[in-house]
Parts: C-alpha cells; structure tokens; sequence
C-alpha cells in the first residue's frame, strides 16, 4: 500500500530480500543503476527490515557499501515479522494495518538523518543486539521445525500441489497461533477452526514458502531460508516486492491465495539488471 509524505508525495513501498539488496550494493552499474531506474527514490521508497541489515552486518565491506549507497535517499525499517503477525491478531476491524517501524530521509541535520546513526541505534536497543546474537541459532530452530512439519505432514501426491499446500498452511497456522500463545484463554476455548485464516495474510505467505520449499525433491535444508520467510512475511503490505526468483515463483503461485499479494509487483534481479 502506498505511502503518503507529510509533504503529500506518494511512494509505492519496495520490499528487498537480501540477496537482491547485496547484488544492488555489489553490482553498481548494472542492478544498482537499473533499480535506481525502474524504482525512482521520488517514487519509490526502499524497505528493509532487520534481518536485512542482520544479514548485512555479518559482511563488513557490504554494509559499509549499503550505508554509501543508501544514505543519500529516504529508506524504511518494517517491523519484524512477530510485530506484524500481533498486529493481524490483534486487529479485529479488519483495518489496514501499518509494517512501517522507523524511516530514514538524508533531509536534516540531526544524528537521526545519518544513515549510520541510524542503524547504530537500532542495534544499541537490548532487545535487537540479543536477535542478533542468537540469531544463528533462531535459524537453525526454524530449520528443525520446518523438518518436523514436514514429517507430521501426510501429503496426497509426491509433488508438491495446491490443495496439499492448502492443507498445509491450514494445520501449520493454527498450530502456529495456539502455540505462539497469540489467543487469549477465551479465545483458545473456542474452535480454532472457525478461525478465518485469511485475517493472518503475514503468516500465510511465510507457510506457503515454507511449504513449498521443504516438499521441493531438490530441496536441502538452509538455516538461511528461515530469515527469508520472515522477510517475505511483509509482502502482503508491500506495493513491489523485488526477490530471488525461486520465492519470486512461490509468491506469483499463491498470489490469489493471500490477501495482499493480488496485485503485488513481483520483480527479480533479471528485471532490474542492466546490460
């Protein structure tokens, strides 16, 4: 959904996964200037989240190629993936709900429209520097429950299909709501399957590409394909969403399945590279 500035400019929001921000930062004159292209900043606002900076922090020169490139035009930090899925339990009109946390503009003097004193003080929060500690550990968990799911699961057909994958979300998201103590007690004494699981479009998109990988014959496992799902959980309230092609092709299959995603720009790094 778009954004509106204080000063009435309209952005559409860009969501980038990691992979897709790295070839940007790593590769100037041809995925840099063909997204600088495609998705004007006056147009354009680029999304990141935590784990996106997480993930860049690990690489040195990358982050400090991120802070030189990205410093010169406004930027938003979308809430982590638990902070959105709260806001679709919690929201019972059905209003829509905001992933924007902080955002970032080059405009000012003050330590807060420096790109660095930005990040900084995001990982000076305890709550932030202790995710990012364990957070090696967060994926491997991910990774053993993705495993146990699979097992627990009994599939209709070898190869992964839609009304197997319906199934799957179905199961896996109530489980994930008792489990994650979301409901409270009242609520839990009710059927959980008189839940409308459209109202949880964030986990809805995490599940799908859960699904979809794990049941993937080629697949093996990757604790780093956990920190993609939760960066993908933000897709429903993005206006474009620019990732690697395999979760690129999950999106476009289940785009009809989940609230949000209908209308989604989907774009790969083919889309913006220059030749």
């Amino acid at each position: 959904m778009p954004w509106t500035a204080p000063s009435g400019n309209v952005y559409k929001l860009c969501l980038l996964d990691t992979n897709v921000l790295s070839d940007i930062l790593k590769n100037r004159n041809r995925e840099a200037v063909g997204f600088l292209e495609k998705y004007r900043p006056d147009l354009t606002a680029p999304c990141m989240t935590v784990y996106n900076y997480i993930e860049l922090r690990r690489k040195p020169e990358l982050f400090e190629e991120y802070l030189r490139v990205f410093s010169i035009f406004s930027n938003f930090l979308l809430k982590p993936h638990r902070l959105i899925i709260q806001d679709e339990v919690s929201n019972q009109t059905n209003t829509p709900i905001s992933v924007l946390i902080r955002a970032f503009s080059p405009l000012g003097n003050t330590e807060t429209h420096d790109l660095r004193s930005f990040v900084n003080q995001l990982f000076e929060m305890p709550d932030i520097a202790e995710f990012e500690r364990n957070w090696r550990e967060e994926e491997k968990a991910g990774i053993e429950s993705w495993q146990k799911r699979k097992l627990d699961f009994n599939t209709s057909q070898t190869a992964a299909n839609a009304n197997d994958a319906e199934r799957y979300i179905k199961k896996a998201l109530l489980n994930y709501l008792e489990s994650d103590r979301l409901f409270s007690v009242k609520e839990k004494l009710e059927s959980l399957e008189m839940v409308n699981l459209n109202n949880y479009p964030a986990i809805k998109t995490m599940l799908y590409s859960e699904y979809y990988r794990v049941f993937d014959p080629a697949w093996t496992p990757r604790p780093q394909e956990v920190t993609d799902t939760f960066i993908i959980a933000a897709a429903p309230y993005m206006d474009i969403v620019i990732t690697e092609k395999y979760q690129a092709e999950i999106i476009r299959k289940v785009r009809n399945q989940v609230p949000g995603l209908e209308n989604l720009e989907v774009a790969t790094l083919r889309d913006i590279r220059q030749n």
